[in-house]
């Protein structure tokens, strides 16, 4: 430790200068160069983490879709269950469903309409839970009320 004291203390002051330049730049690239690499960590974590959260959310679709497929084939296959789902399905769009009936593969639903948009968003509603195709759509307007029925194709 003396020799390295002694040594400088034998250097010239524009020979400390430059050795504190020196030293002071060393630090400083060691400095960027930790930051540039967390940054680059960053970077790598940052694609990762949207590369697995694109692949949970395929996932998570394609569980939901198939969930879906095989509750809407349970569901078609049994009438009583598909009477009960329409009901609430209804009652979630405020439509005041009245008949529901049964013929072979049709399903025809009547229902008191108040706004032609509740009706449709029901209609959707009604194609997309249970993948029943609209075959057709008859609204009876009176003063009072419009009666809408609707036919669906299983």
């Amino acid at each position: 430790m003396n020799n390295i004291i002694q040594i400088w203390n034998t250097r010239t002051k524009r020979e400390k200068n430059l050795v504190l330049l020196i030293l002071i730049l060393l630090t400083f690239f060691i400095i960027s160069n930790g930051f540039l690499t967390m940054l680059s960590s960053s970077k790598t974590a940052k694609r990762q983490y949207l590369s697995a959260k694109i692949d949970y959310e395929y996932v998570e679709a394609s569980a939901k879709e198939l969930m879906f497929k095989s509750k809407a084939e349970n569901i078609r296959n049994d009438r009583t269950l598909l009477r009960k789902a329409l009901i609430e399905l209804a009652q979630t769009n405020n439509i005041n469903l009245g008949e529901i009936n049964f013929q072979d593969l049709l399903l025809t639903a009547s229902f008191d309409s108040v706004d032609i948009s509740q009706t449709v968003k029901f209609i959707e509603s009604v194609s997309l839970n249970f993948g029943l195709s609209l075959k057709s759509i008859v609204i009876e307007a009176s003063d009072e009320a419009k009666l809408t029925t609707v036919e669906f194709k299983f």
